[in-house]
């Protein structure tokens, strides 16, 4: 996360590589982001894919007119930009529109994650030691005036009471993630379009599919609504970090989207 993709190029730079702890690192290249995330001013040449199913607000809550108006007029600026723009369906677009996959996976593996970082934490003297996500949604029931006062935790709640990771409800929820992000998802789709990218809204479903796949994303600013920002993402495939980085700081440029925040008056 960074103001800008300059910022997103350099701090990737330092924390991309191989992680001993995560196997699927092991092919990472080295990267040199921070020197070439600006070699490119233009689309020319390349081919961007949209999934016109990712973006029915019929189907989605988070999608608004302002979301689609914004996402129509960076695809006219993509074009300006000489970008072939090719527009085809998602594959398994409907069923992965009414898939709850991703919060059962997600749920599941969240509360593993987190109590596998409070078992490597070296805890002060005087300090509460927190080794379970119960430790902490306990702690903040007994302090809601400074923990729960601006967000509730009901993700919490929900990780906390969810399936465990040997469970047929979290292996069944793995399985058609996997399948909808991989073996008929984004790797068939790149492939069937022949695109370089793809180019979604950040609030629509399809974000949430690259990383179950392990491809790269990167949202850039695209507009507002009720001033509050959002986002467009663009999608490479796996390794492709530097093209990605790339696209987002052409886009970034020619749109300058983003609006530097300003505190609100506490009234």
């Amino acid at each position: 996360m960074g103001r800008t993709v300059a910022d997103v190029a350099r701090v990737l730079e330092a924390i991309a590589g191989f992680d001993p702890t995560d196997p699927a690192s092991k092919d990472a290249p080295v990267p040199e982001y921070s020197q070439t995330y600006n070699a490119l001013t233009s689309f020319k040449n390349v081919r961007v894919a949209i999934s016109k199913e990712a973006h029915d607000i019929t189907k989605n809550q988070f999608l608004s007119q302002a979301h689609i108006h914004a996402f129509n007029q960076g695809v006219e600026k993509l074009k300006t930009l000489g970008a072939d723009i090719v527009y085809a369906p998602y594959p398994n677009a409907a069923a992965i529109s009414e898939s709850e996959c991703q919060d059962v996976a997600f749920t599941t593996e969240f509360k593993v994650d987190v109590e596998a970082y409070l078992s490597t934490l070296t805890w002060k003297e005087g300090v509460t030691p927190m080794k379970t996500l119960q430790d902490i949604t306990d702690y903040n029931a007994a302090h809601p005036d400074t923990e729960l006062n601006v967000l509730d935790q009901s993700l919490l709640l929900l990780s906390l009471n969810g399936p465990n990771q040997t469970s047929n409800v979290y292996l069944d929820a793995l399985a058609l993630c996997q399948d909808f992000a991989v073996t008929n998802g984004i790797e068939k789709y790149i492939k069937d379009t022949q695109a370089d990218v793809i180019f979604a809204l950040t609030e629509s479903w399809f974000p949430g599919y690259p990383s179950i796949a392990g491809w790269p994303i990167l949202s850039v600013p695209l507009g507002y609504n009720h001033s509050v920002p959002f986002g467009v993402s663009f999608v490479t495939p796996k390794y492709h970090e530097e093209k990605l980085l790339q696209y987002g700081y052409v886009f970034e440029q020619a749109t300058k989207a983003r609006v530097t925040p300003q505190f609100l008056p506490d009234n």
